[in-house]
């Protein structure tokens, strides 16, 4: 070894002496020649090596290979040999070959579940080609966690449908249902895309919740107007010019394409088909929520807080006693200082990829799940697996009880939104709320009423349900229901001095409230209005009479939050 201008030099018998000796013991190495480390590189490649056999989606490699017994050879050396192939979860082919005269040993593979569909001479009418095979790697999804779902075979296609249950999917999906689909080139469009679509619509149907993935040989059929729900990723070349093997999937921005040489003297390119799905708990940050806990102890202190408040020497001043604005302010920053102040507040953490029924003591047991893992502990990881399973069907069965109360009760707009979330159907799209002064609010009434007008003065045309849905503050929403008032109608109350309101009758308003609404403006839940009814009754009497004798509604109540909803038109074109 020699130095050099800073640096060192060996010679070759030292070089040959830092490699692996037979012994499996290996030699140190200098410090100096090793790499220093500058980071990690990033990229879909660089991820899907790291996550090799955990993808988020299945990497799918597939292809027309006409005739497989002949390329079984060539095969299991690239699985051996590359890792494009080895790593990768699913290997679909069509135009196999295969028959019931041949023999699984014959297109197995090692590390692969093998799962085929031969051609039915009676059934397609041809006695020679077709046959589908897909082999799921085993380290992906075990082999005990695959169901053949459907298979079918007639003149003008041949199907393949089976479920997946890997080791690890995104939680937005419940499992994986992959399609292989083989369409002859003489096969007219409609036949097909009817099939595949009735078959589609009933796996979706059977399983809202499943990621759906269609690979095969399409030939000239496409289905871009069939199954508007899904995505075609293949943007490659597979037979010459011609894009003739497809992949359609449920998912957007779920894959990107990669040609292959084909496998032995076959006319069609494989297809790569690596994954660049981005899962949803990565794609928006968890969100911070405050919930209040309200148990009975809770709500028995706070109706003491409120029975020990003097209400004339808060709301009754020299100044302010006509002041009715001064009044609800002063009564509604009281109130939500009390719940501030005695109700107590827990942050919780809300994740978008989460279920509705799942619930803190499941995800105790998701961490219990995850510890066991870690400590290698076996018998504790069938325990709490066994656990979480049954935990699981407890809640989903809970769930489903309270959508079937909510029919029972009517309660449609809970019942919509439950459904809408089991669906996958939710407005995921958060609405700001618009800020603005008197003029802007005249413009929307003229924009949204411009089409009632009618340009004869002595015909009048009844207006329409409005195309707002308004959100008014509870407490503004107890003074017209005592008054019999329509939130439809306008909210302005006239002035008459006789009209009057009985402490009775607020009480009555106040338990009726529906304690599971959201809070208004005012930011005042109804729950608090409605446990606490018996002590707010009085103060509230008296600022609706106040507000009635003087024949002003306060500013605070007649704020409210406005969005906007579509409305079909009930007129029919001809």
């Amino acid at each position: 070894m020699e130095v050099s201008a800073g640096r060192r030099i060996y010679s070759r018998e030292e070089l040959f002496s830092l490699r692996q000796n037979k012994s499996g013991l290996q030699h140190p190495i200098p410090v100096d020649i090793l790499r220093c480390f500058h980071g990690c590189r990033a990229g879909a490649k660089v991820k899907a090596r790291k996550w090799r056999y955990k993808p988020f989606l299945p990497s799918v490699i597939m292809g027309n290979v006409n005739s497989l017994p002949n390329k079984s050879d060539e095969l299991e050396t690239l699985v051996k040999t590359d890792k494009t192939y080895r790593e990768c979860s699913l290997l679909c082919f069509t135009e196999t070959w295969l028959n019931y005269n041949n023999s699984d040993s014959t297109v197995d593979l090692p590390g692969f579940t093998l799962i085929k569909s031969d051609r039915d001479a009676k059934a397609s009418g041809k006695k020679k080609g077709g046959g589908l095979v897909l082999f799921v790697n085993q380290r992906w999804c075990n082999s005990s966690h695959i169901t053949v779902k459907e298979k079918l075979c007639c003149p003008g296609i041949e199907l393949l449908a089976f479920a997946l249950r890997p080791c690890y999917v995104p939680r937005e999906f419940s499992h994986i249902i992959t399609i292989l689909v083989c369409i002859p080139p003489k096969a007219t469009d409609l036949v097909p895309c009817d099939v595949l679509h009735d078959t589609v619509a009933r796996i979706q149907t059977q399983h809202p919740e499943a990621l759906v993935i269609i690979s095969g040989d399409f030939n000239h059929v496409s289905l871009s107007s069939h199954l508007t729900g899904f995505t075609q990723f293949v943007n490659c070349p597979t037979r010459e010019n011609k894009t003739l093997d497809l992949l359609y999937a449920n998912v957007k921005e779920a894959y990107r394409a990669t040609a292959l040489p084909p496998l032995g003297r076959s006319d069609h390119y494989l297809v790569y088909l690596q994954t660049c799905y981005k899962p949803c708990v990565l794609r928006q940050s968890a969100t911070k929520v405050q919930i209040r806990r309200w148990t009975l102890q809770a709500s028995e202190a706070l109706r003491d807080c409120f029975e020990s408040t003097d209400w004339n020497v808060l709301l009754e001043t020299d100044e302010d006693s006509m002041n009715t604005d001064r009044q609800v302010d002063c009564f509604t920053e009281y109130i939500n200082f009390c719940r501030d102040t005695v109700i107590p507040a827990k942050t919780v953490r809300c994740f978008p990829n989460n279920k509705p029924w799942i619930t803190s003591d499941i995800k105790a047991i998701l961490n219990q799940k995850k510890q066991a893992f870690r400590d290698g502990d076996k018998e504790r990881l069938k325990e709490v697996q066994h656990e979480l399973k049954r935990r699981l069907k407890v809640a989903k069965m809970e769930y489903k009880k309270k959508i079937e109360r909510n029919f029972q009760h009517s309660n449609i707009r809970d019942v919509w939104r439950g459904i809408s979330t089991i669906s996958g159907h939710n407005d995921k799209k958060r609405r700001e709320p618009i800020v603005g002064d008197v003029e802007r609010a005249d413009e929307l009434n003229l924009f949204f009423n411009r089409f009632d007008t009618v340009d004869t003065p002595t015909s009048t045309a009844t207006p329409p349900s409005s195309p707002q849905h308004v959100e008014i503050p509870t407490i503004a929403l107890l003074l017209l229901h005592l008054l019999h008032v329509s939130t439809d109608e306008t909210t302005s109350v006239p002035a008459p001095v006789s009209v009057s309101v009985t402490e009775t009758g607020v009480m009555l308003e106040l338990q009726r409230l529906c304690s599971g609404k959201a809070a208004g403006p005012d930011g005042v839940c109804p729950r608090l209005l409605k446990d606490c009814s018996a002590q707010l009754c009085q103060p509230l009497h008296r600022i609706f009479n106040l507000s009635l004798q003087l024949g002003r509604v306060p500013a605070l109540w007649k704020t409210s939050c406005m969005s906007y909803r579509y409305q079909k038109s009930n007129v029919w074109l001809n």
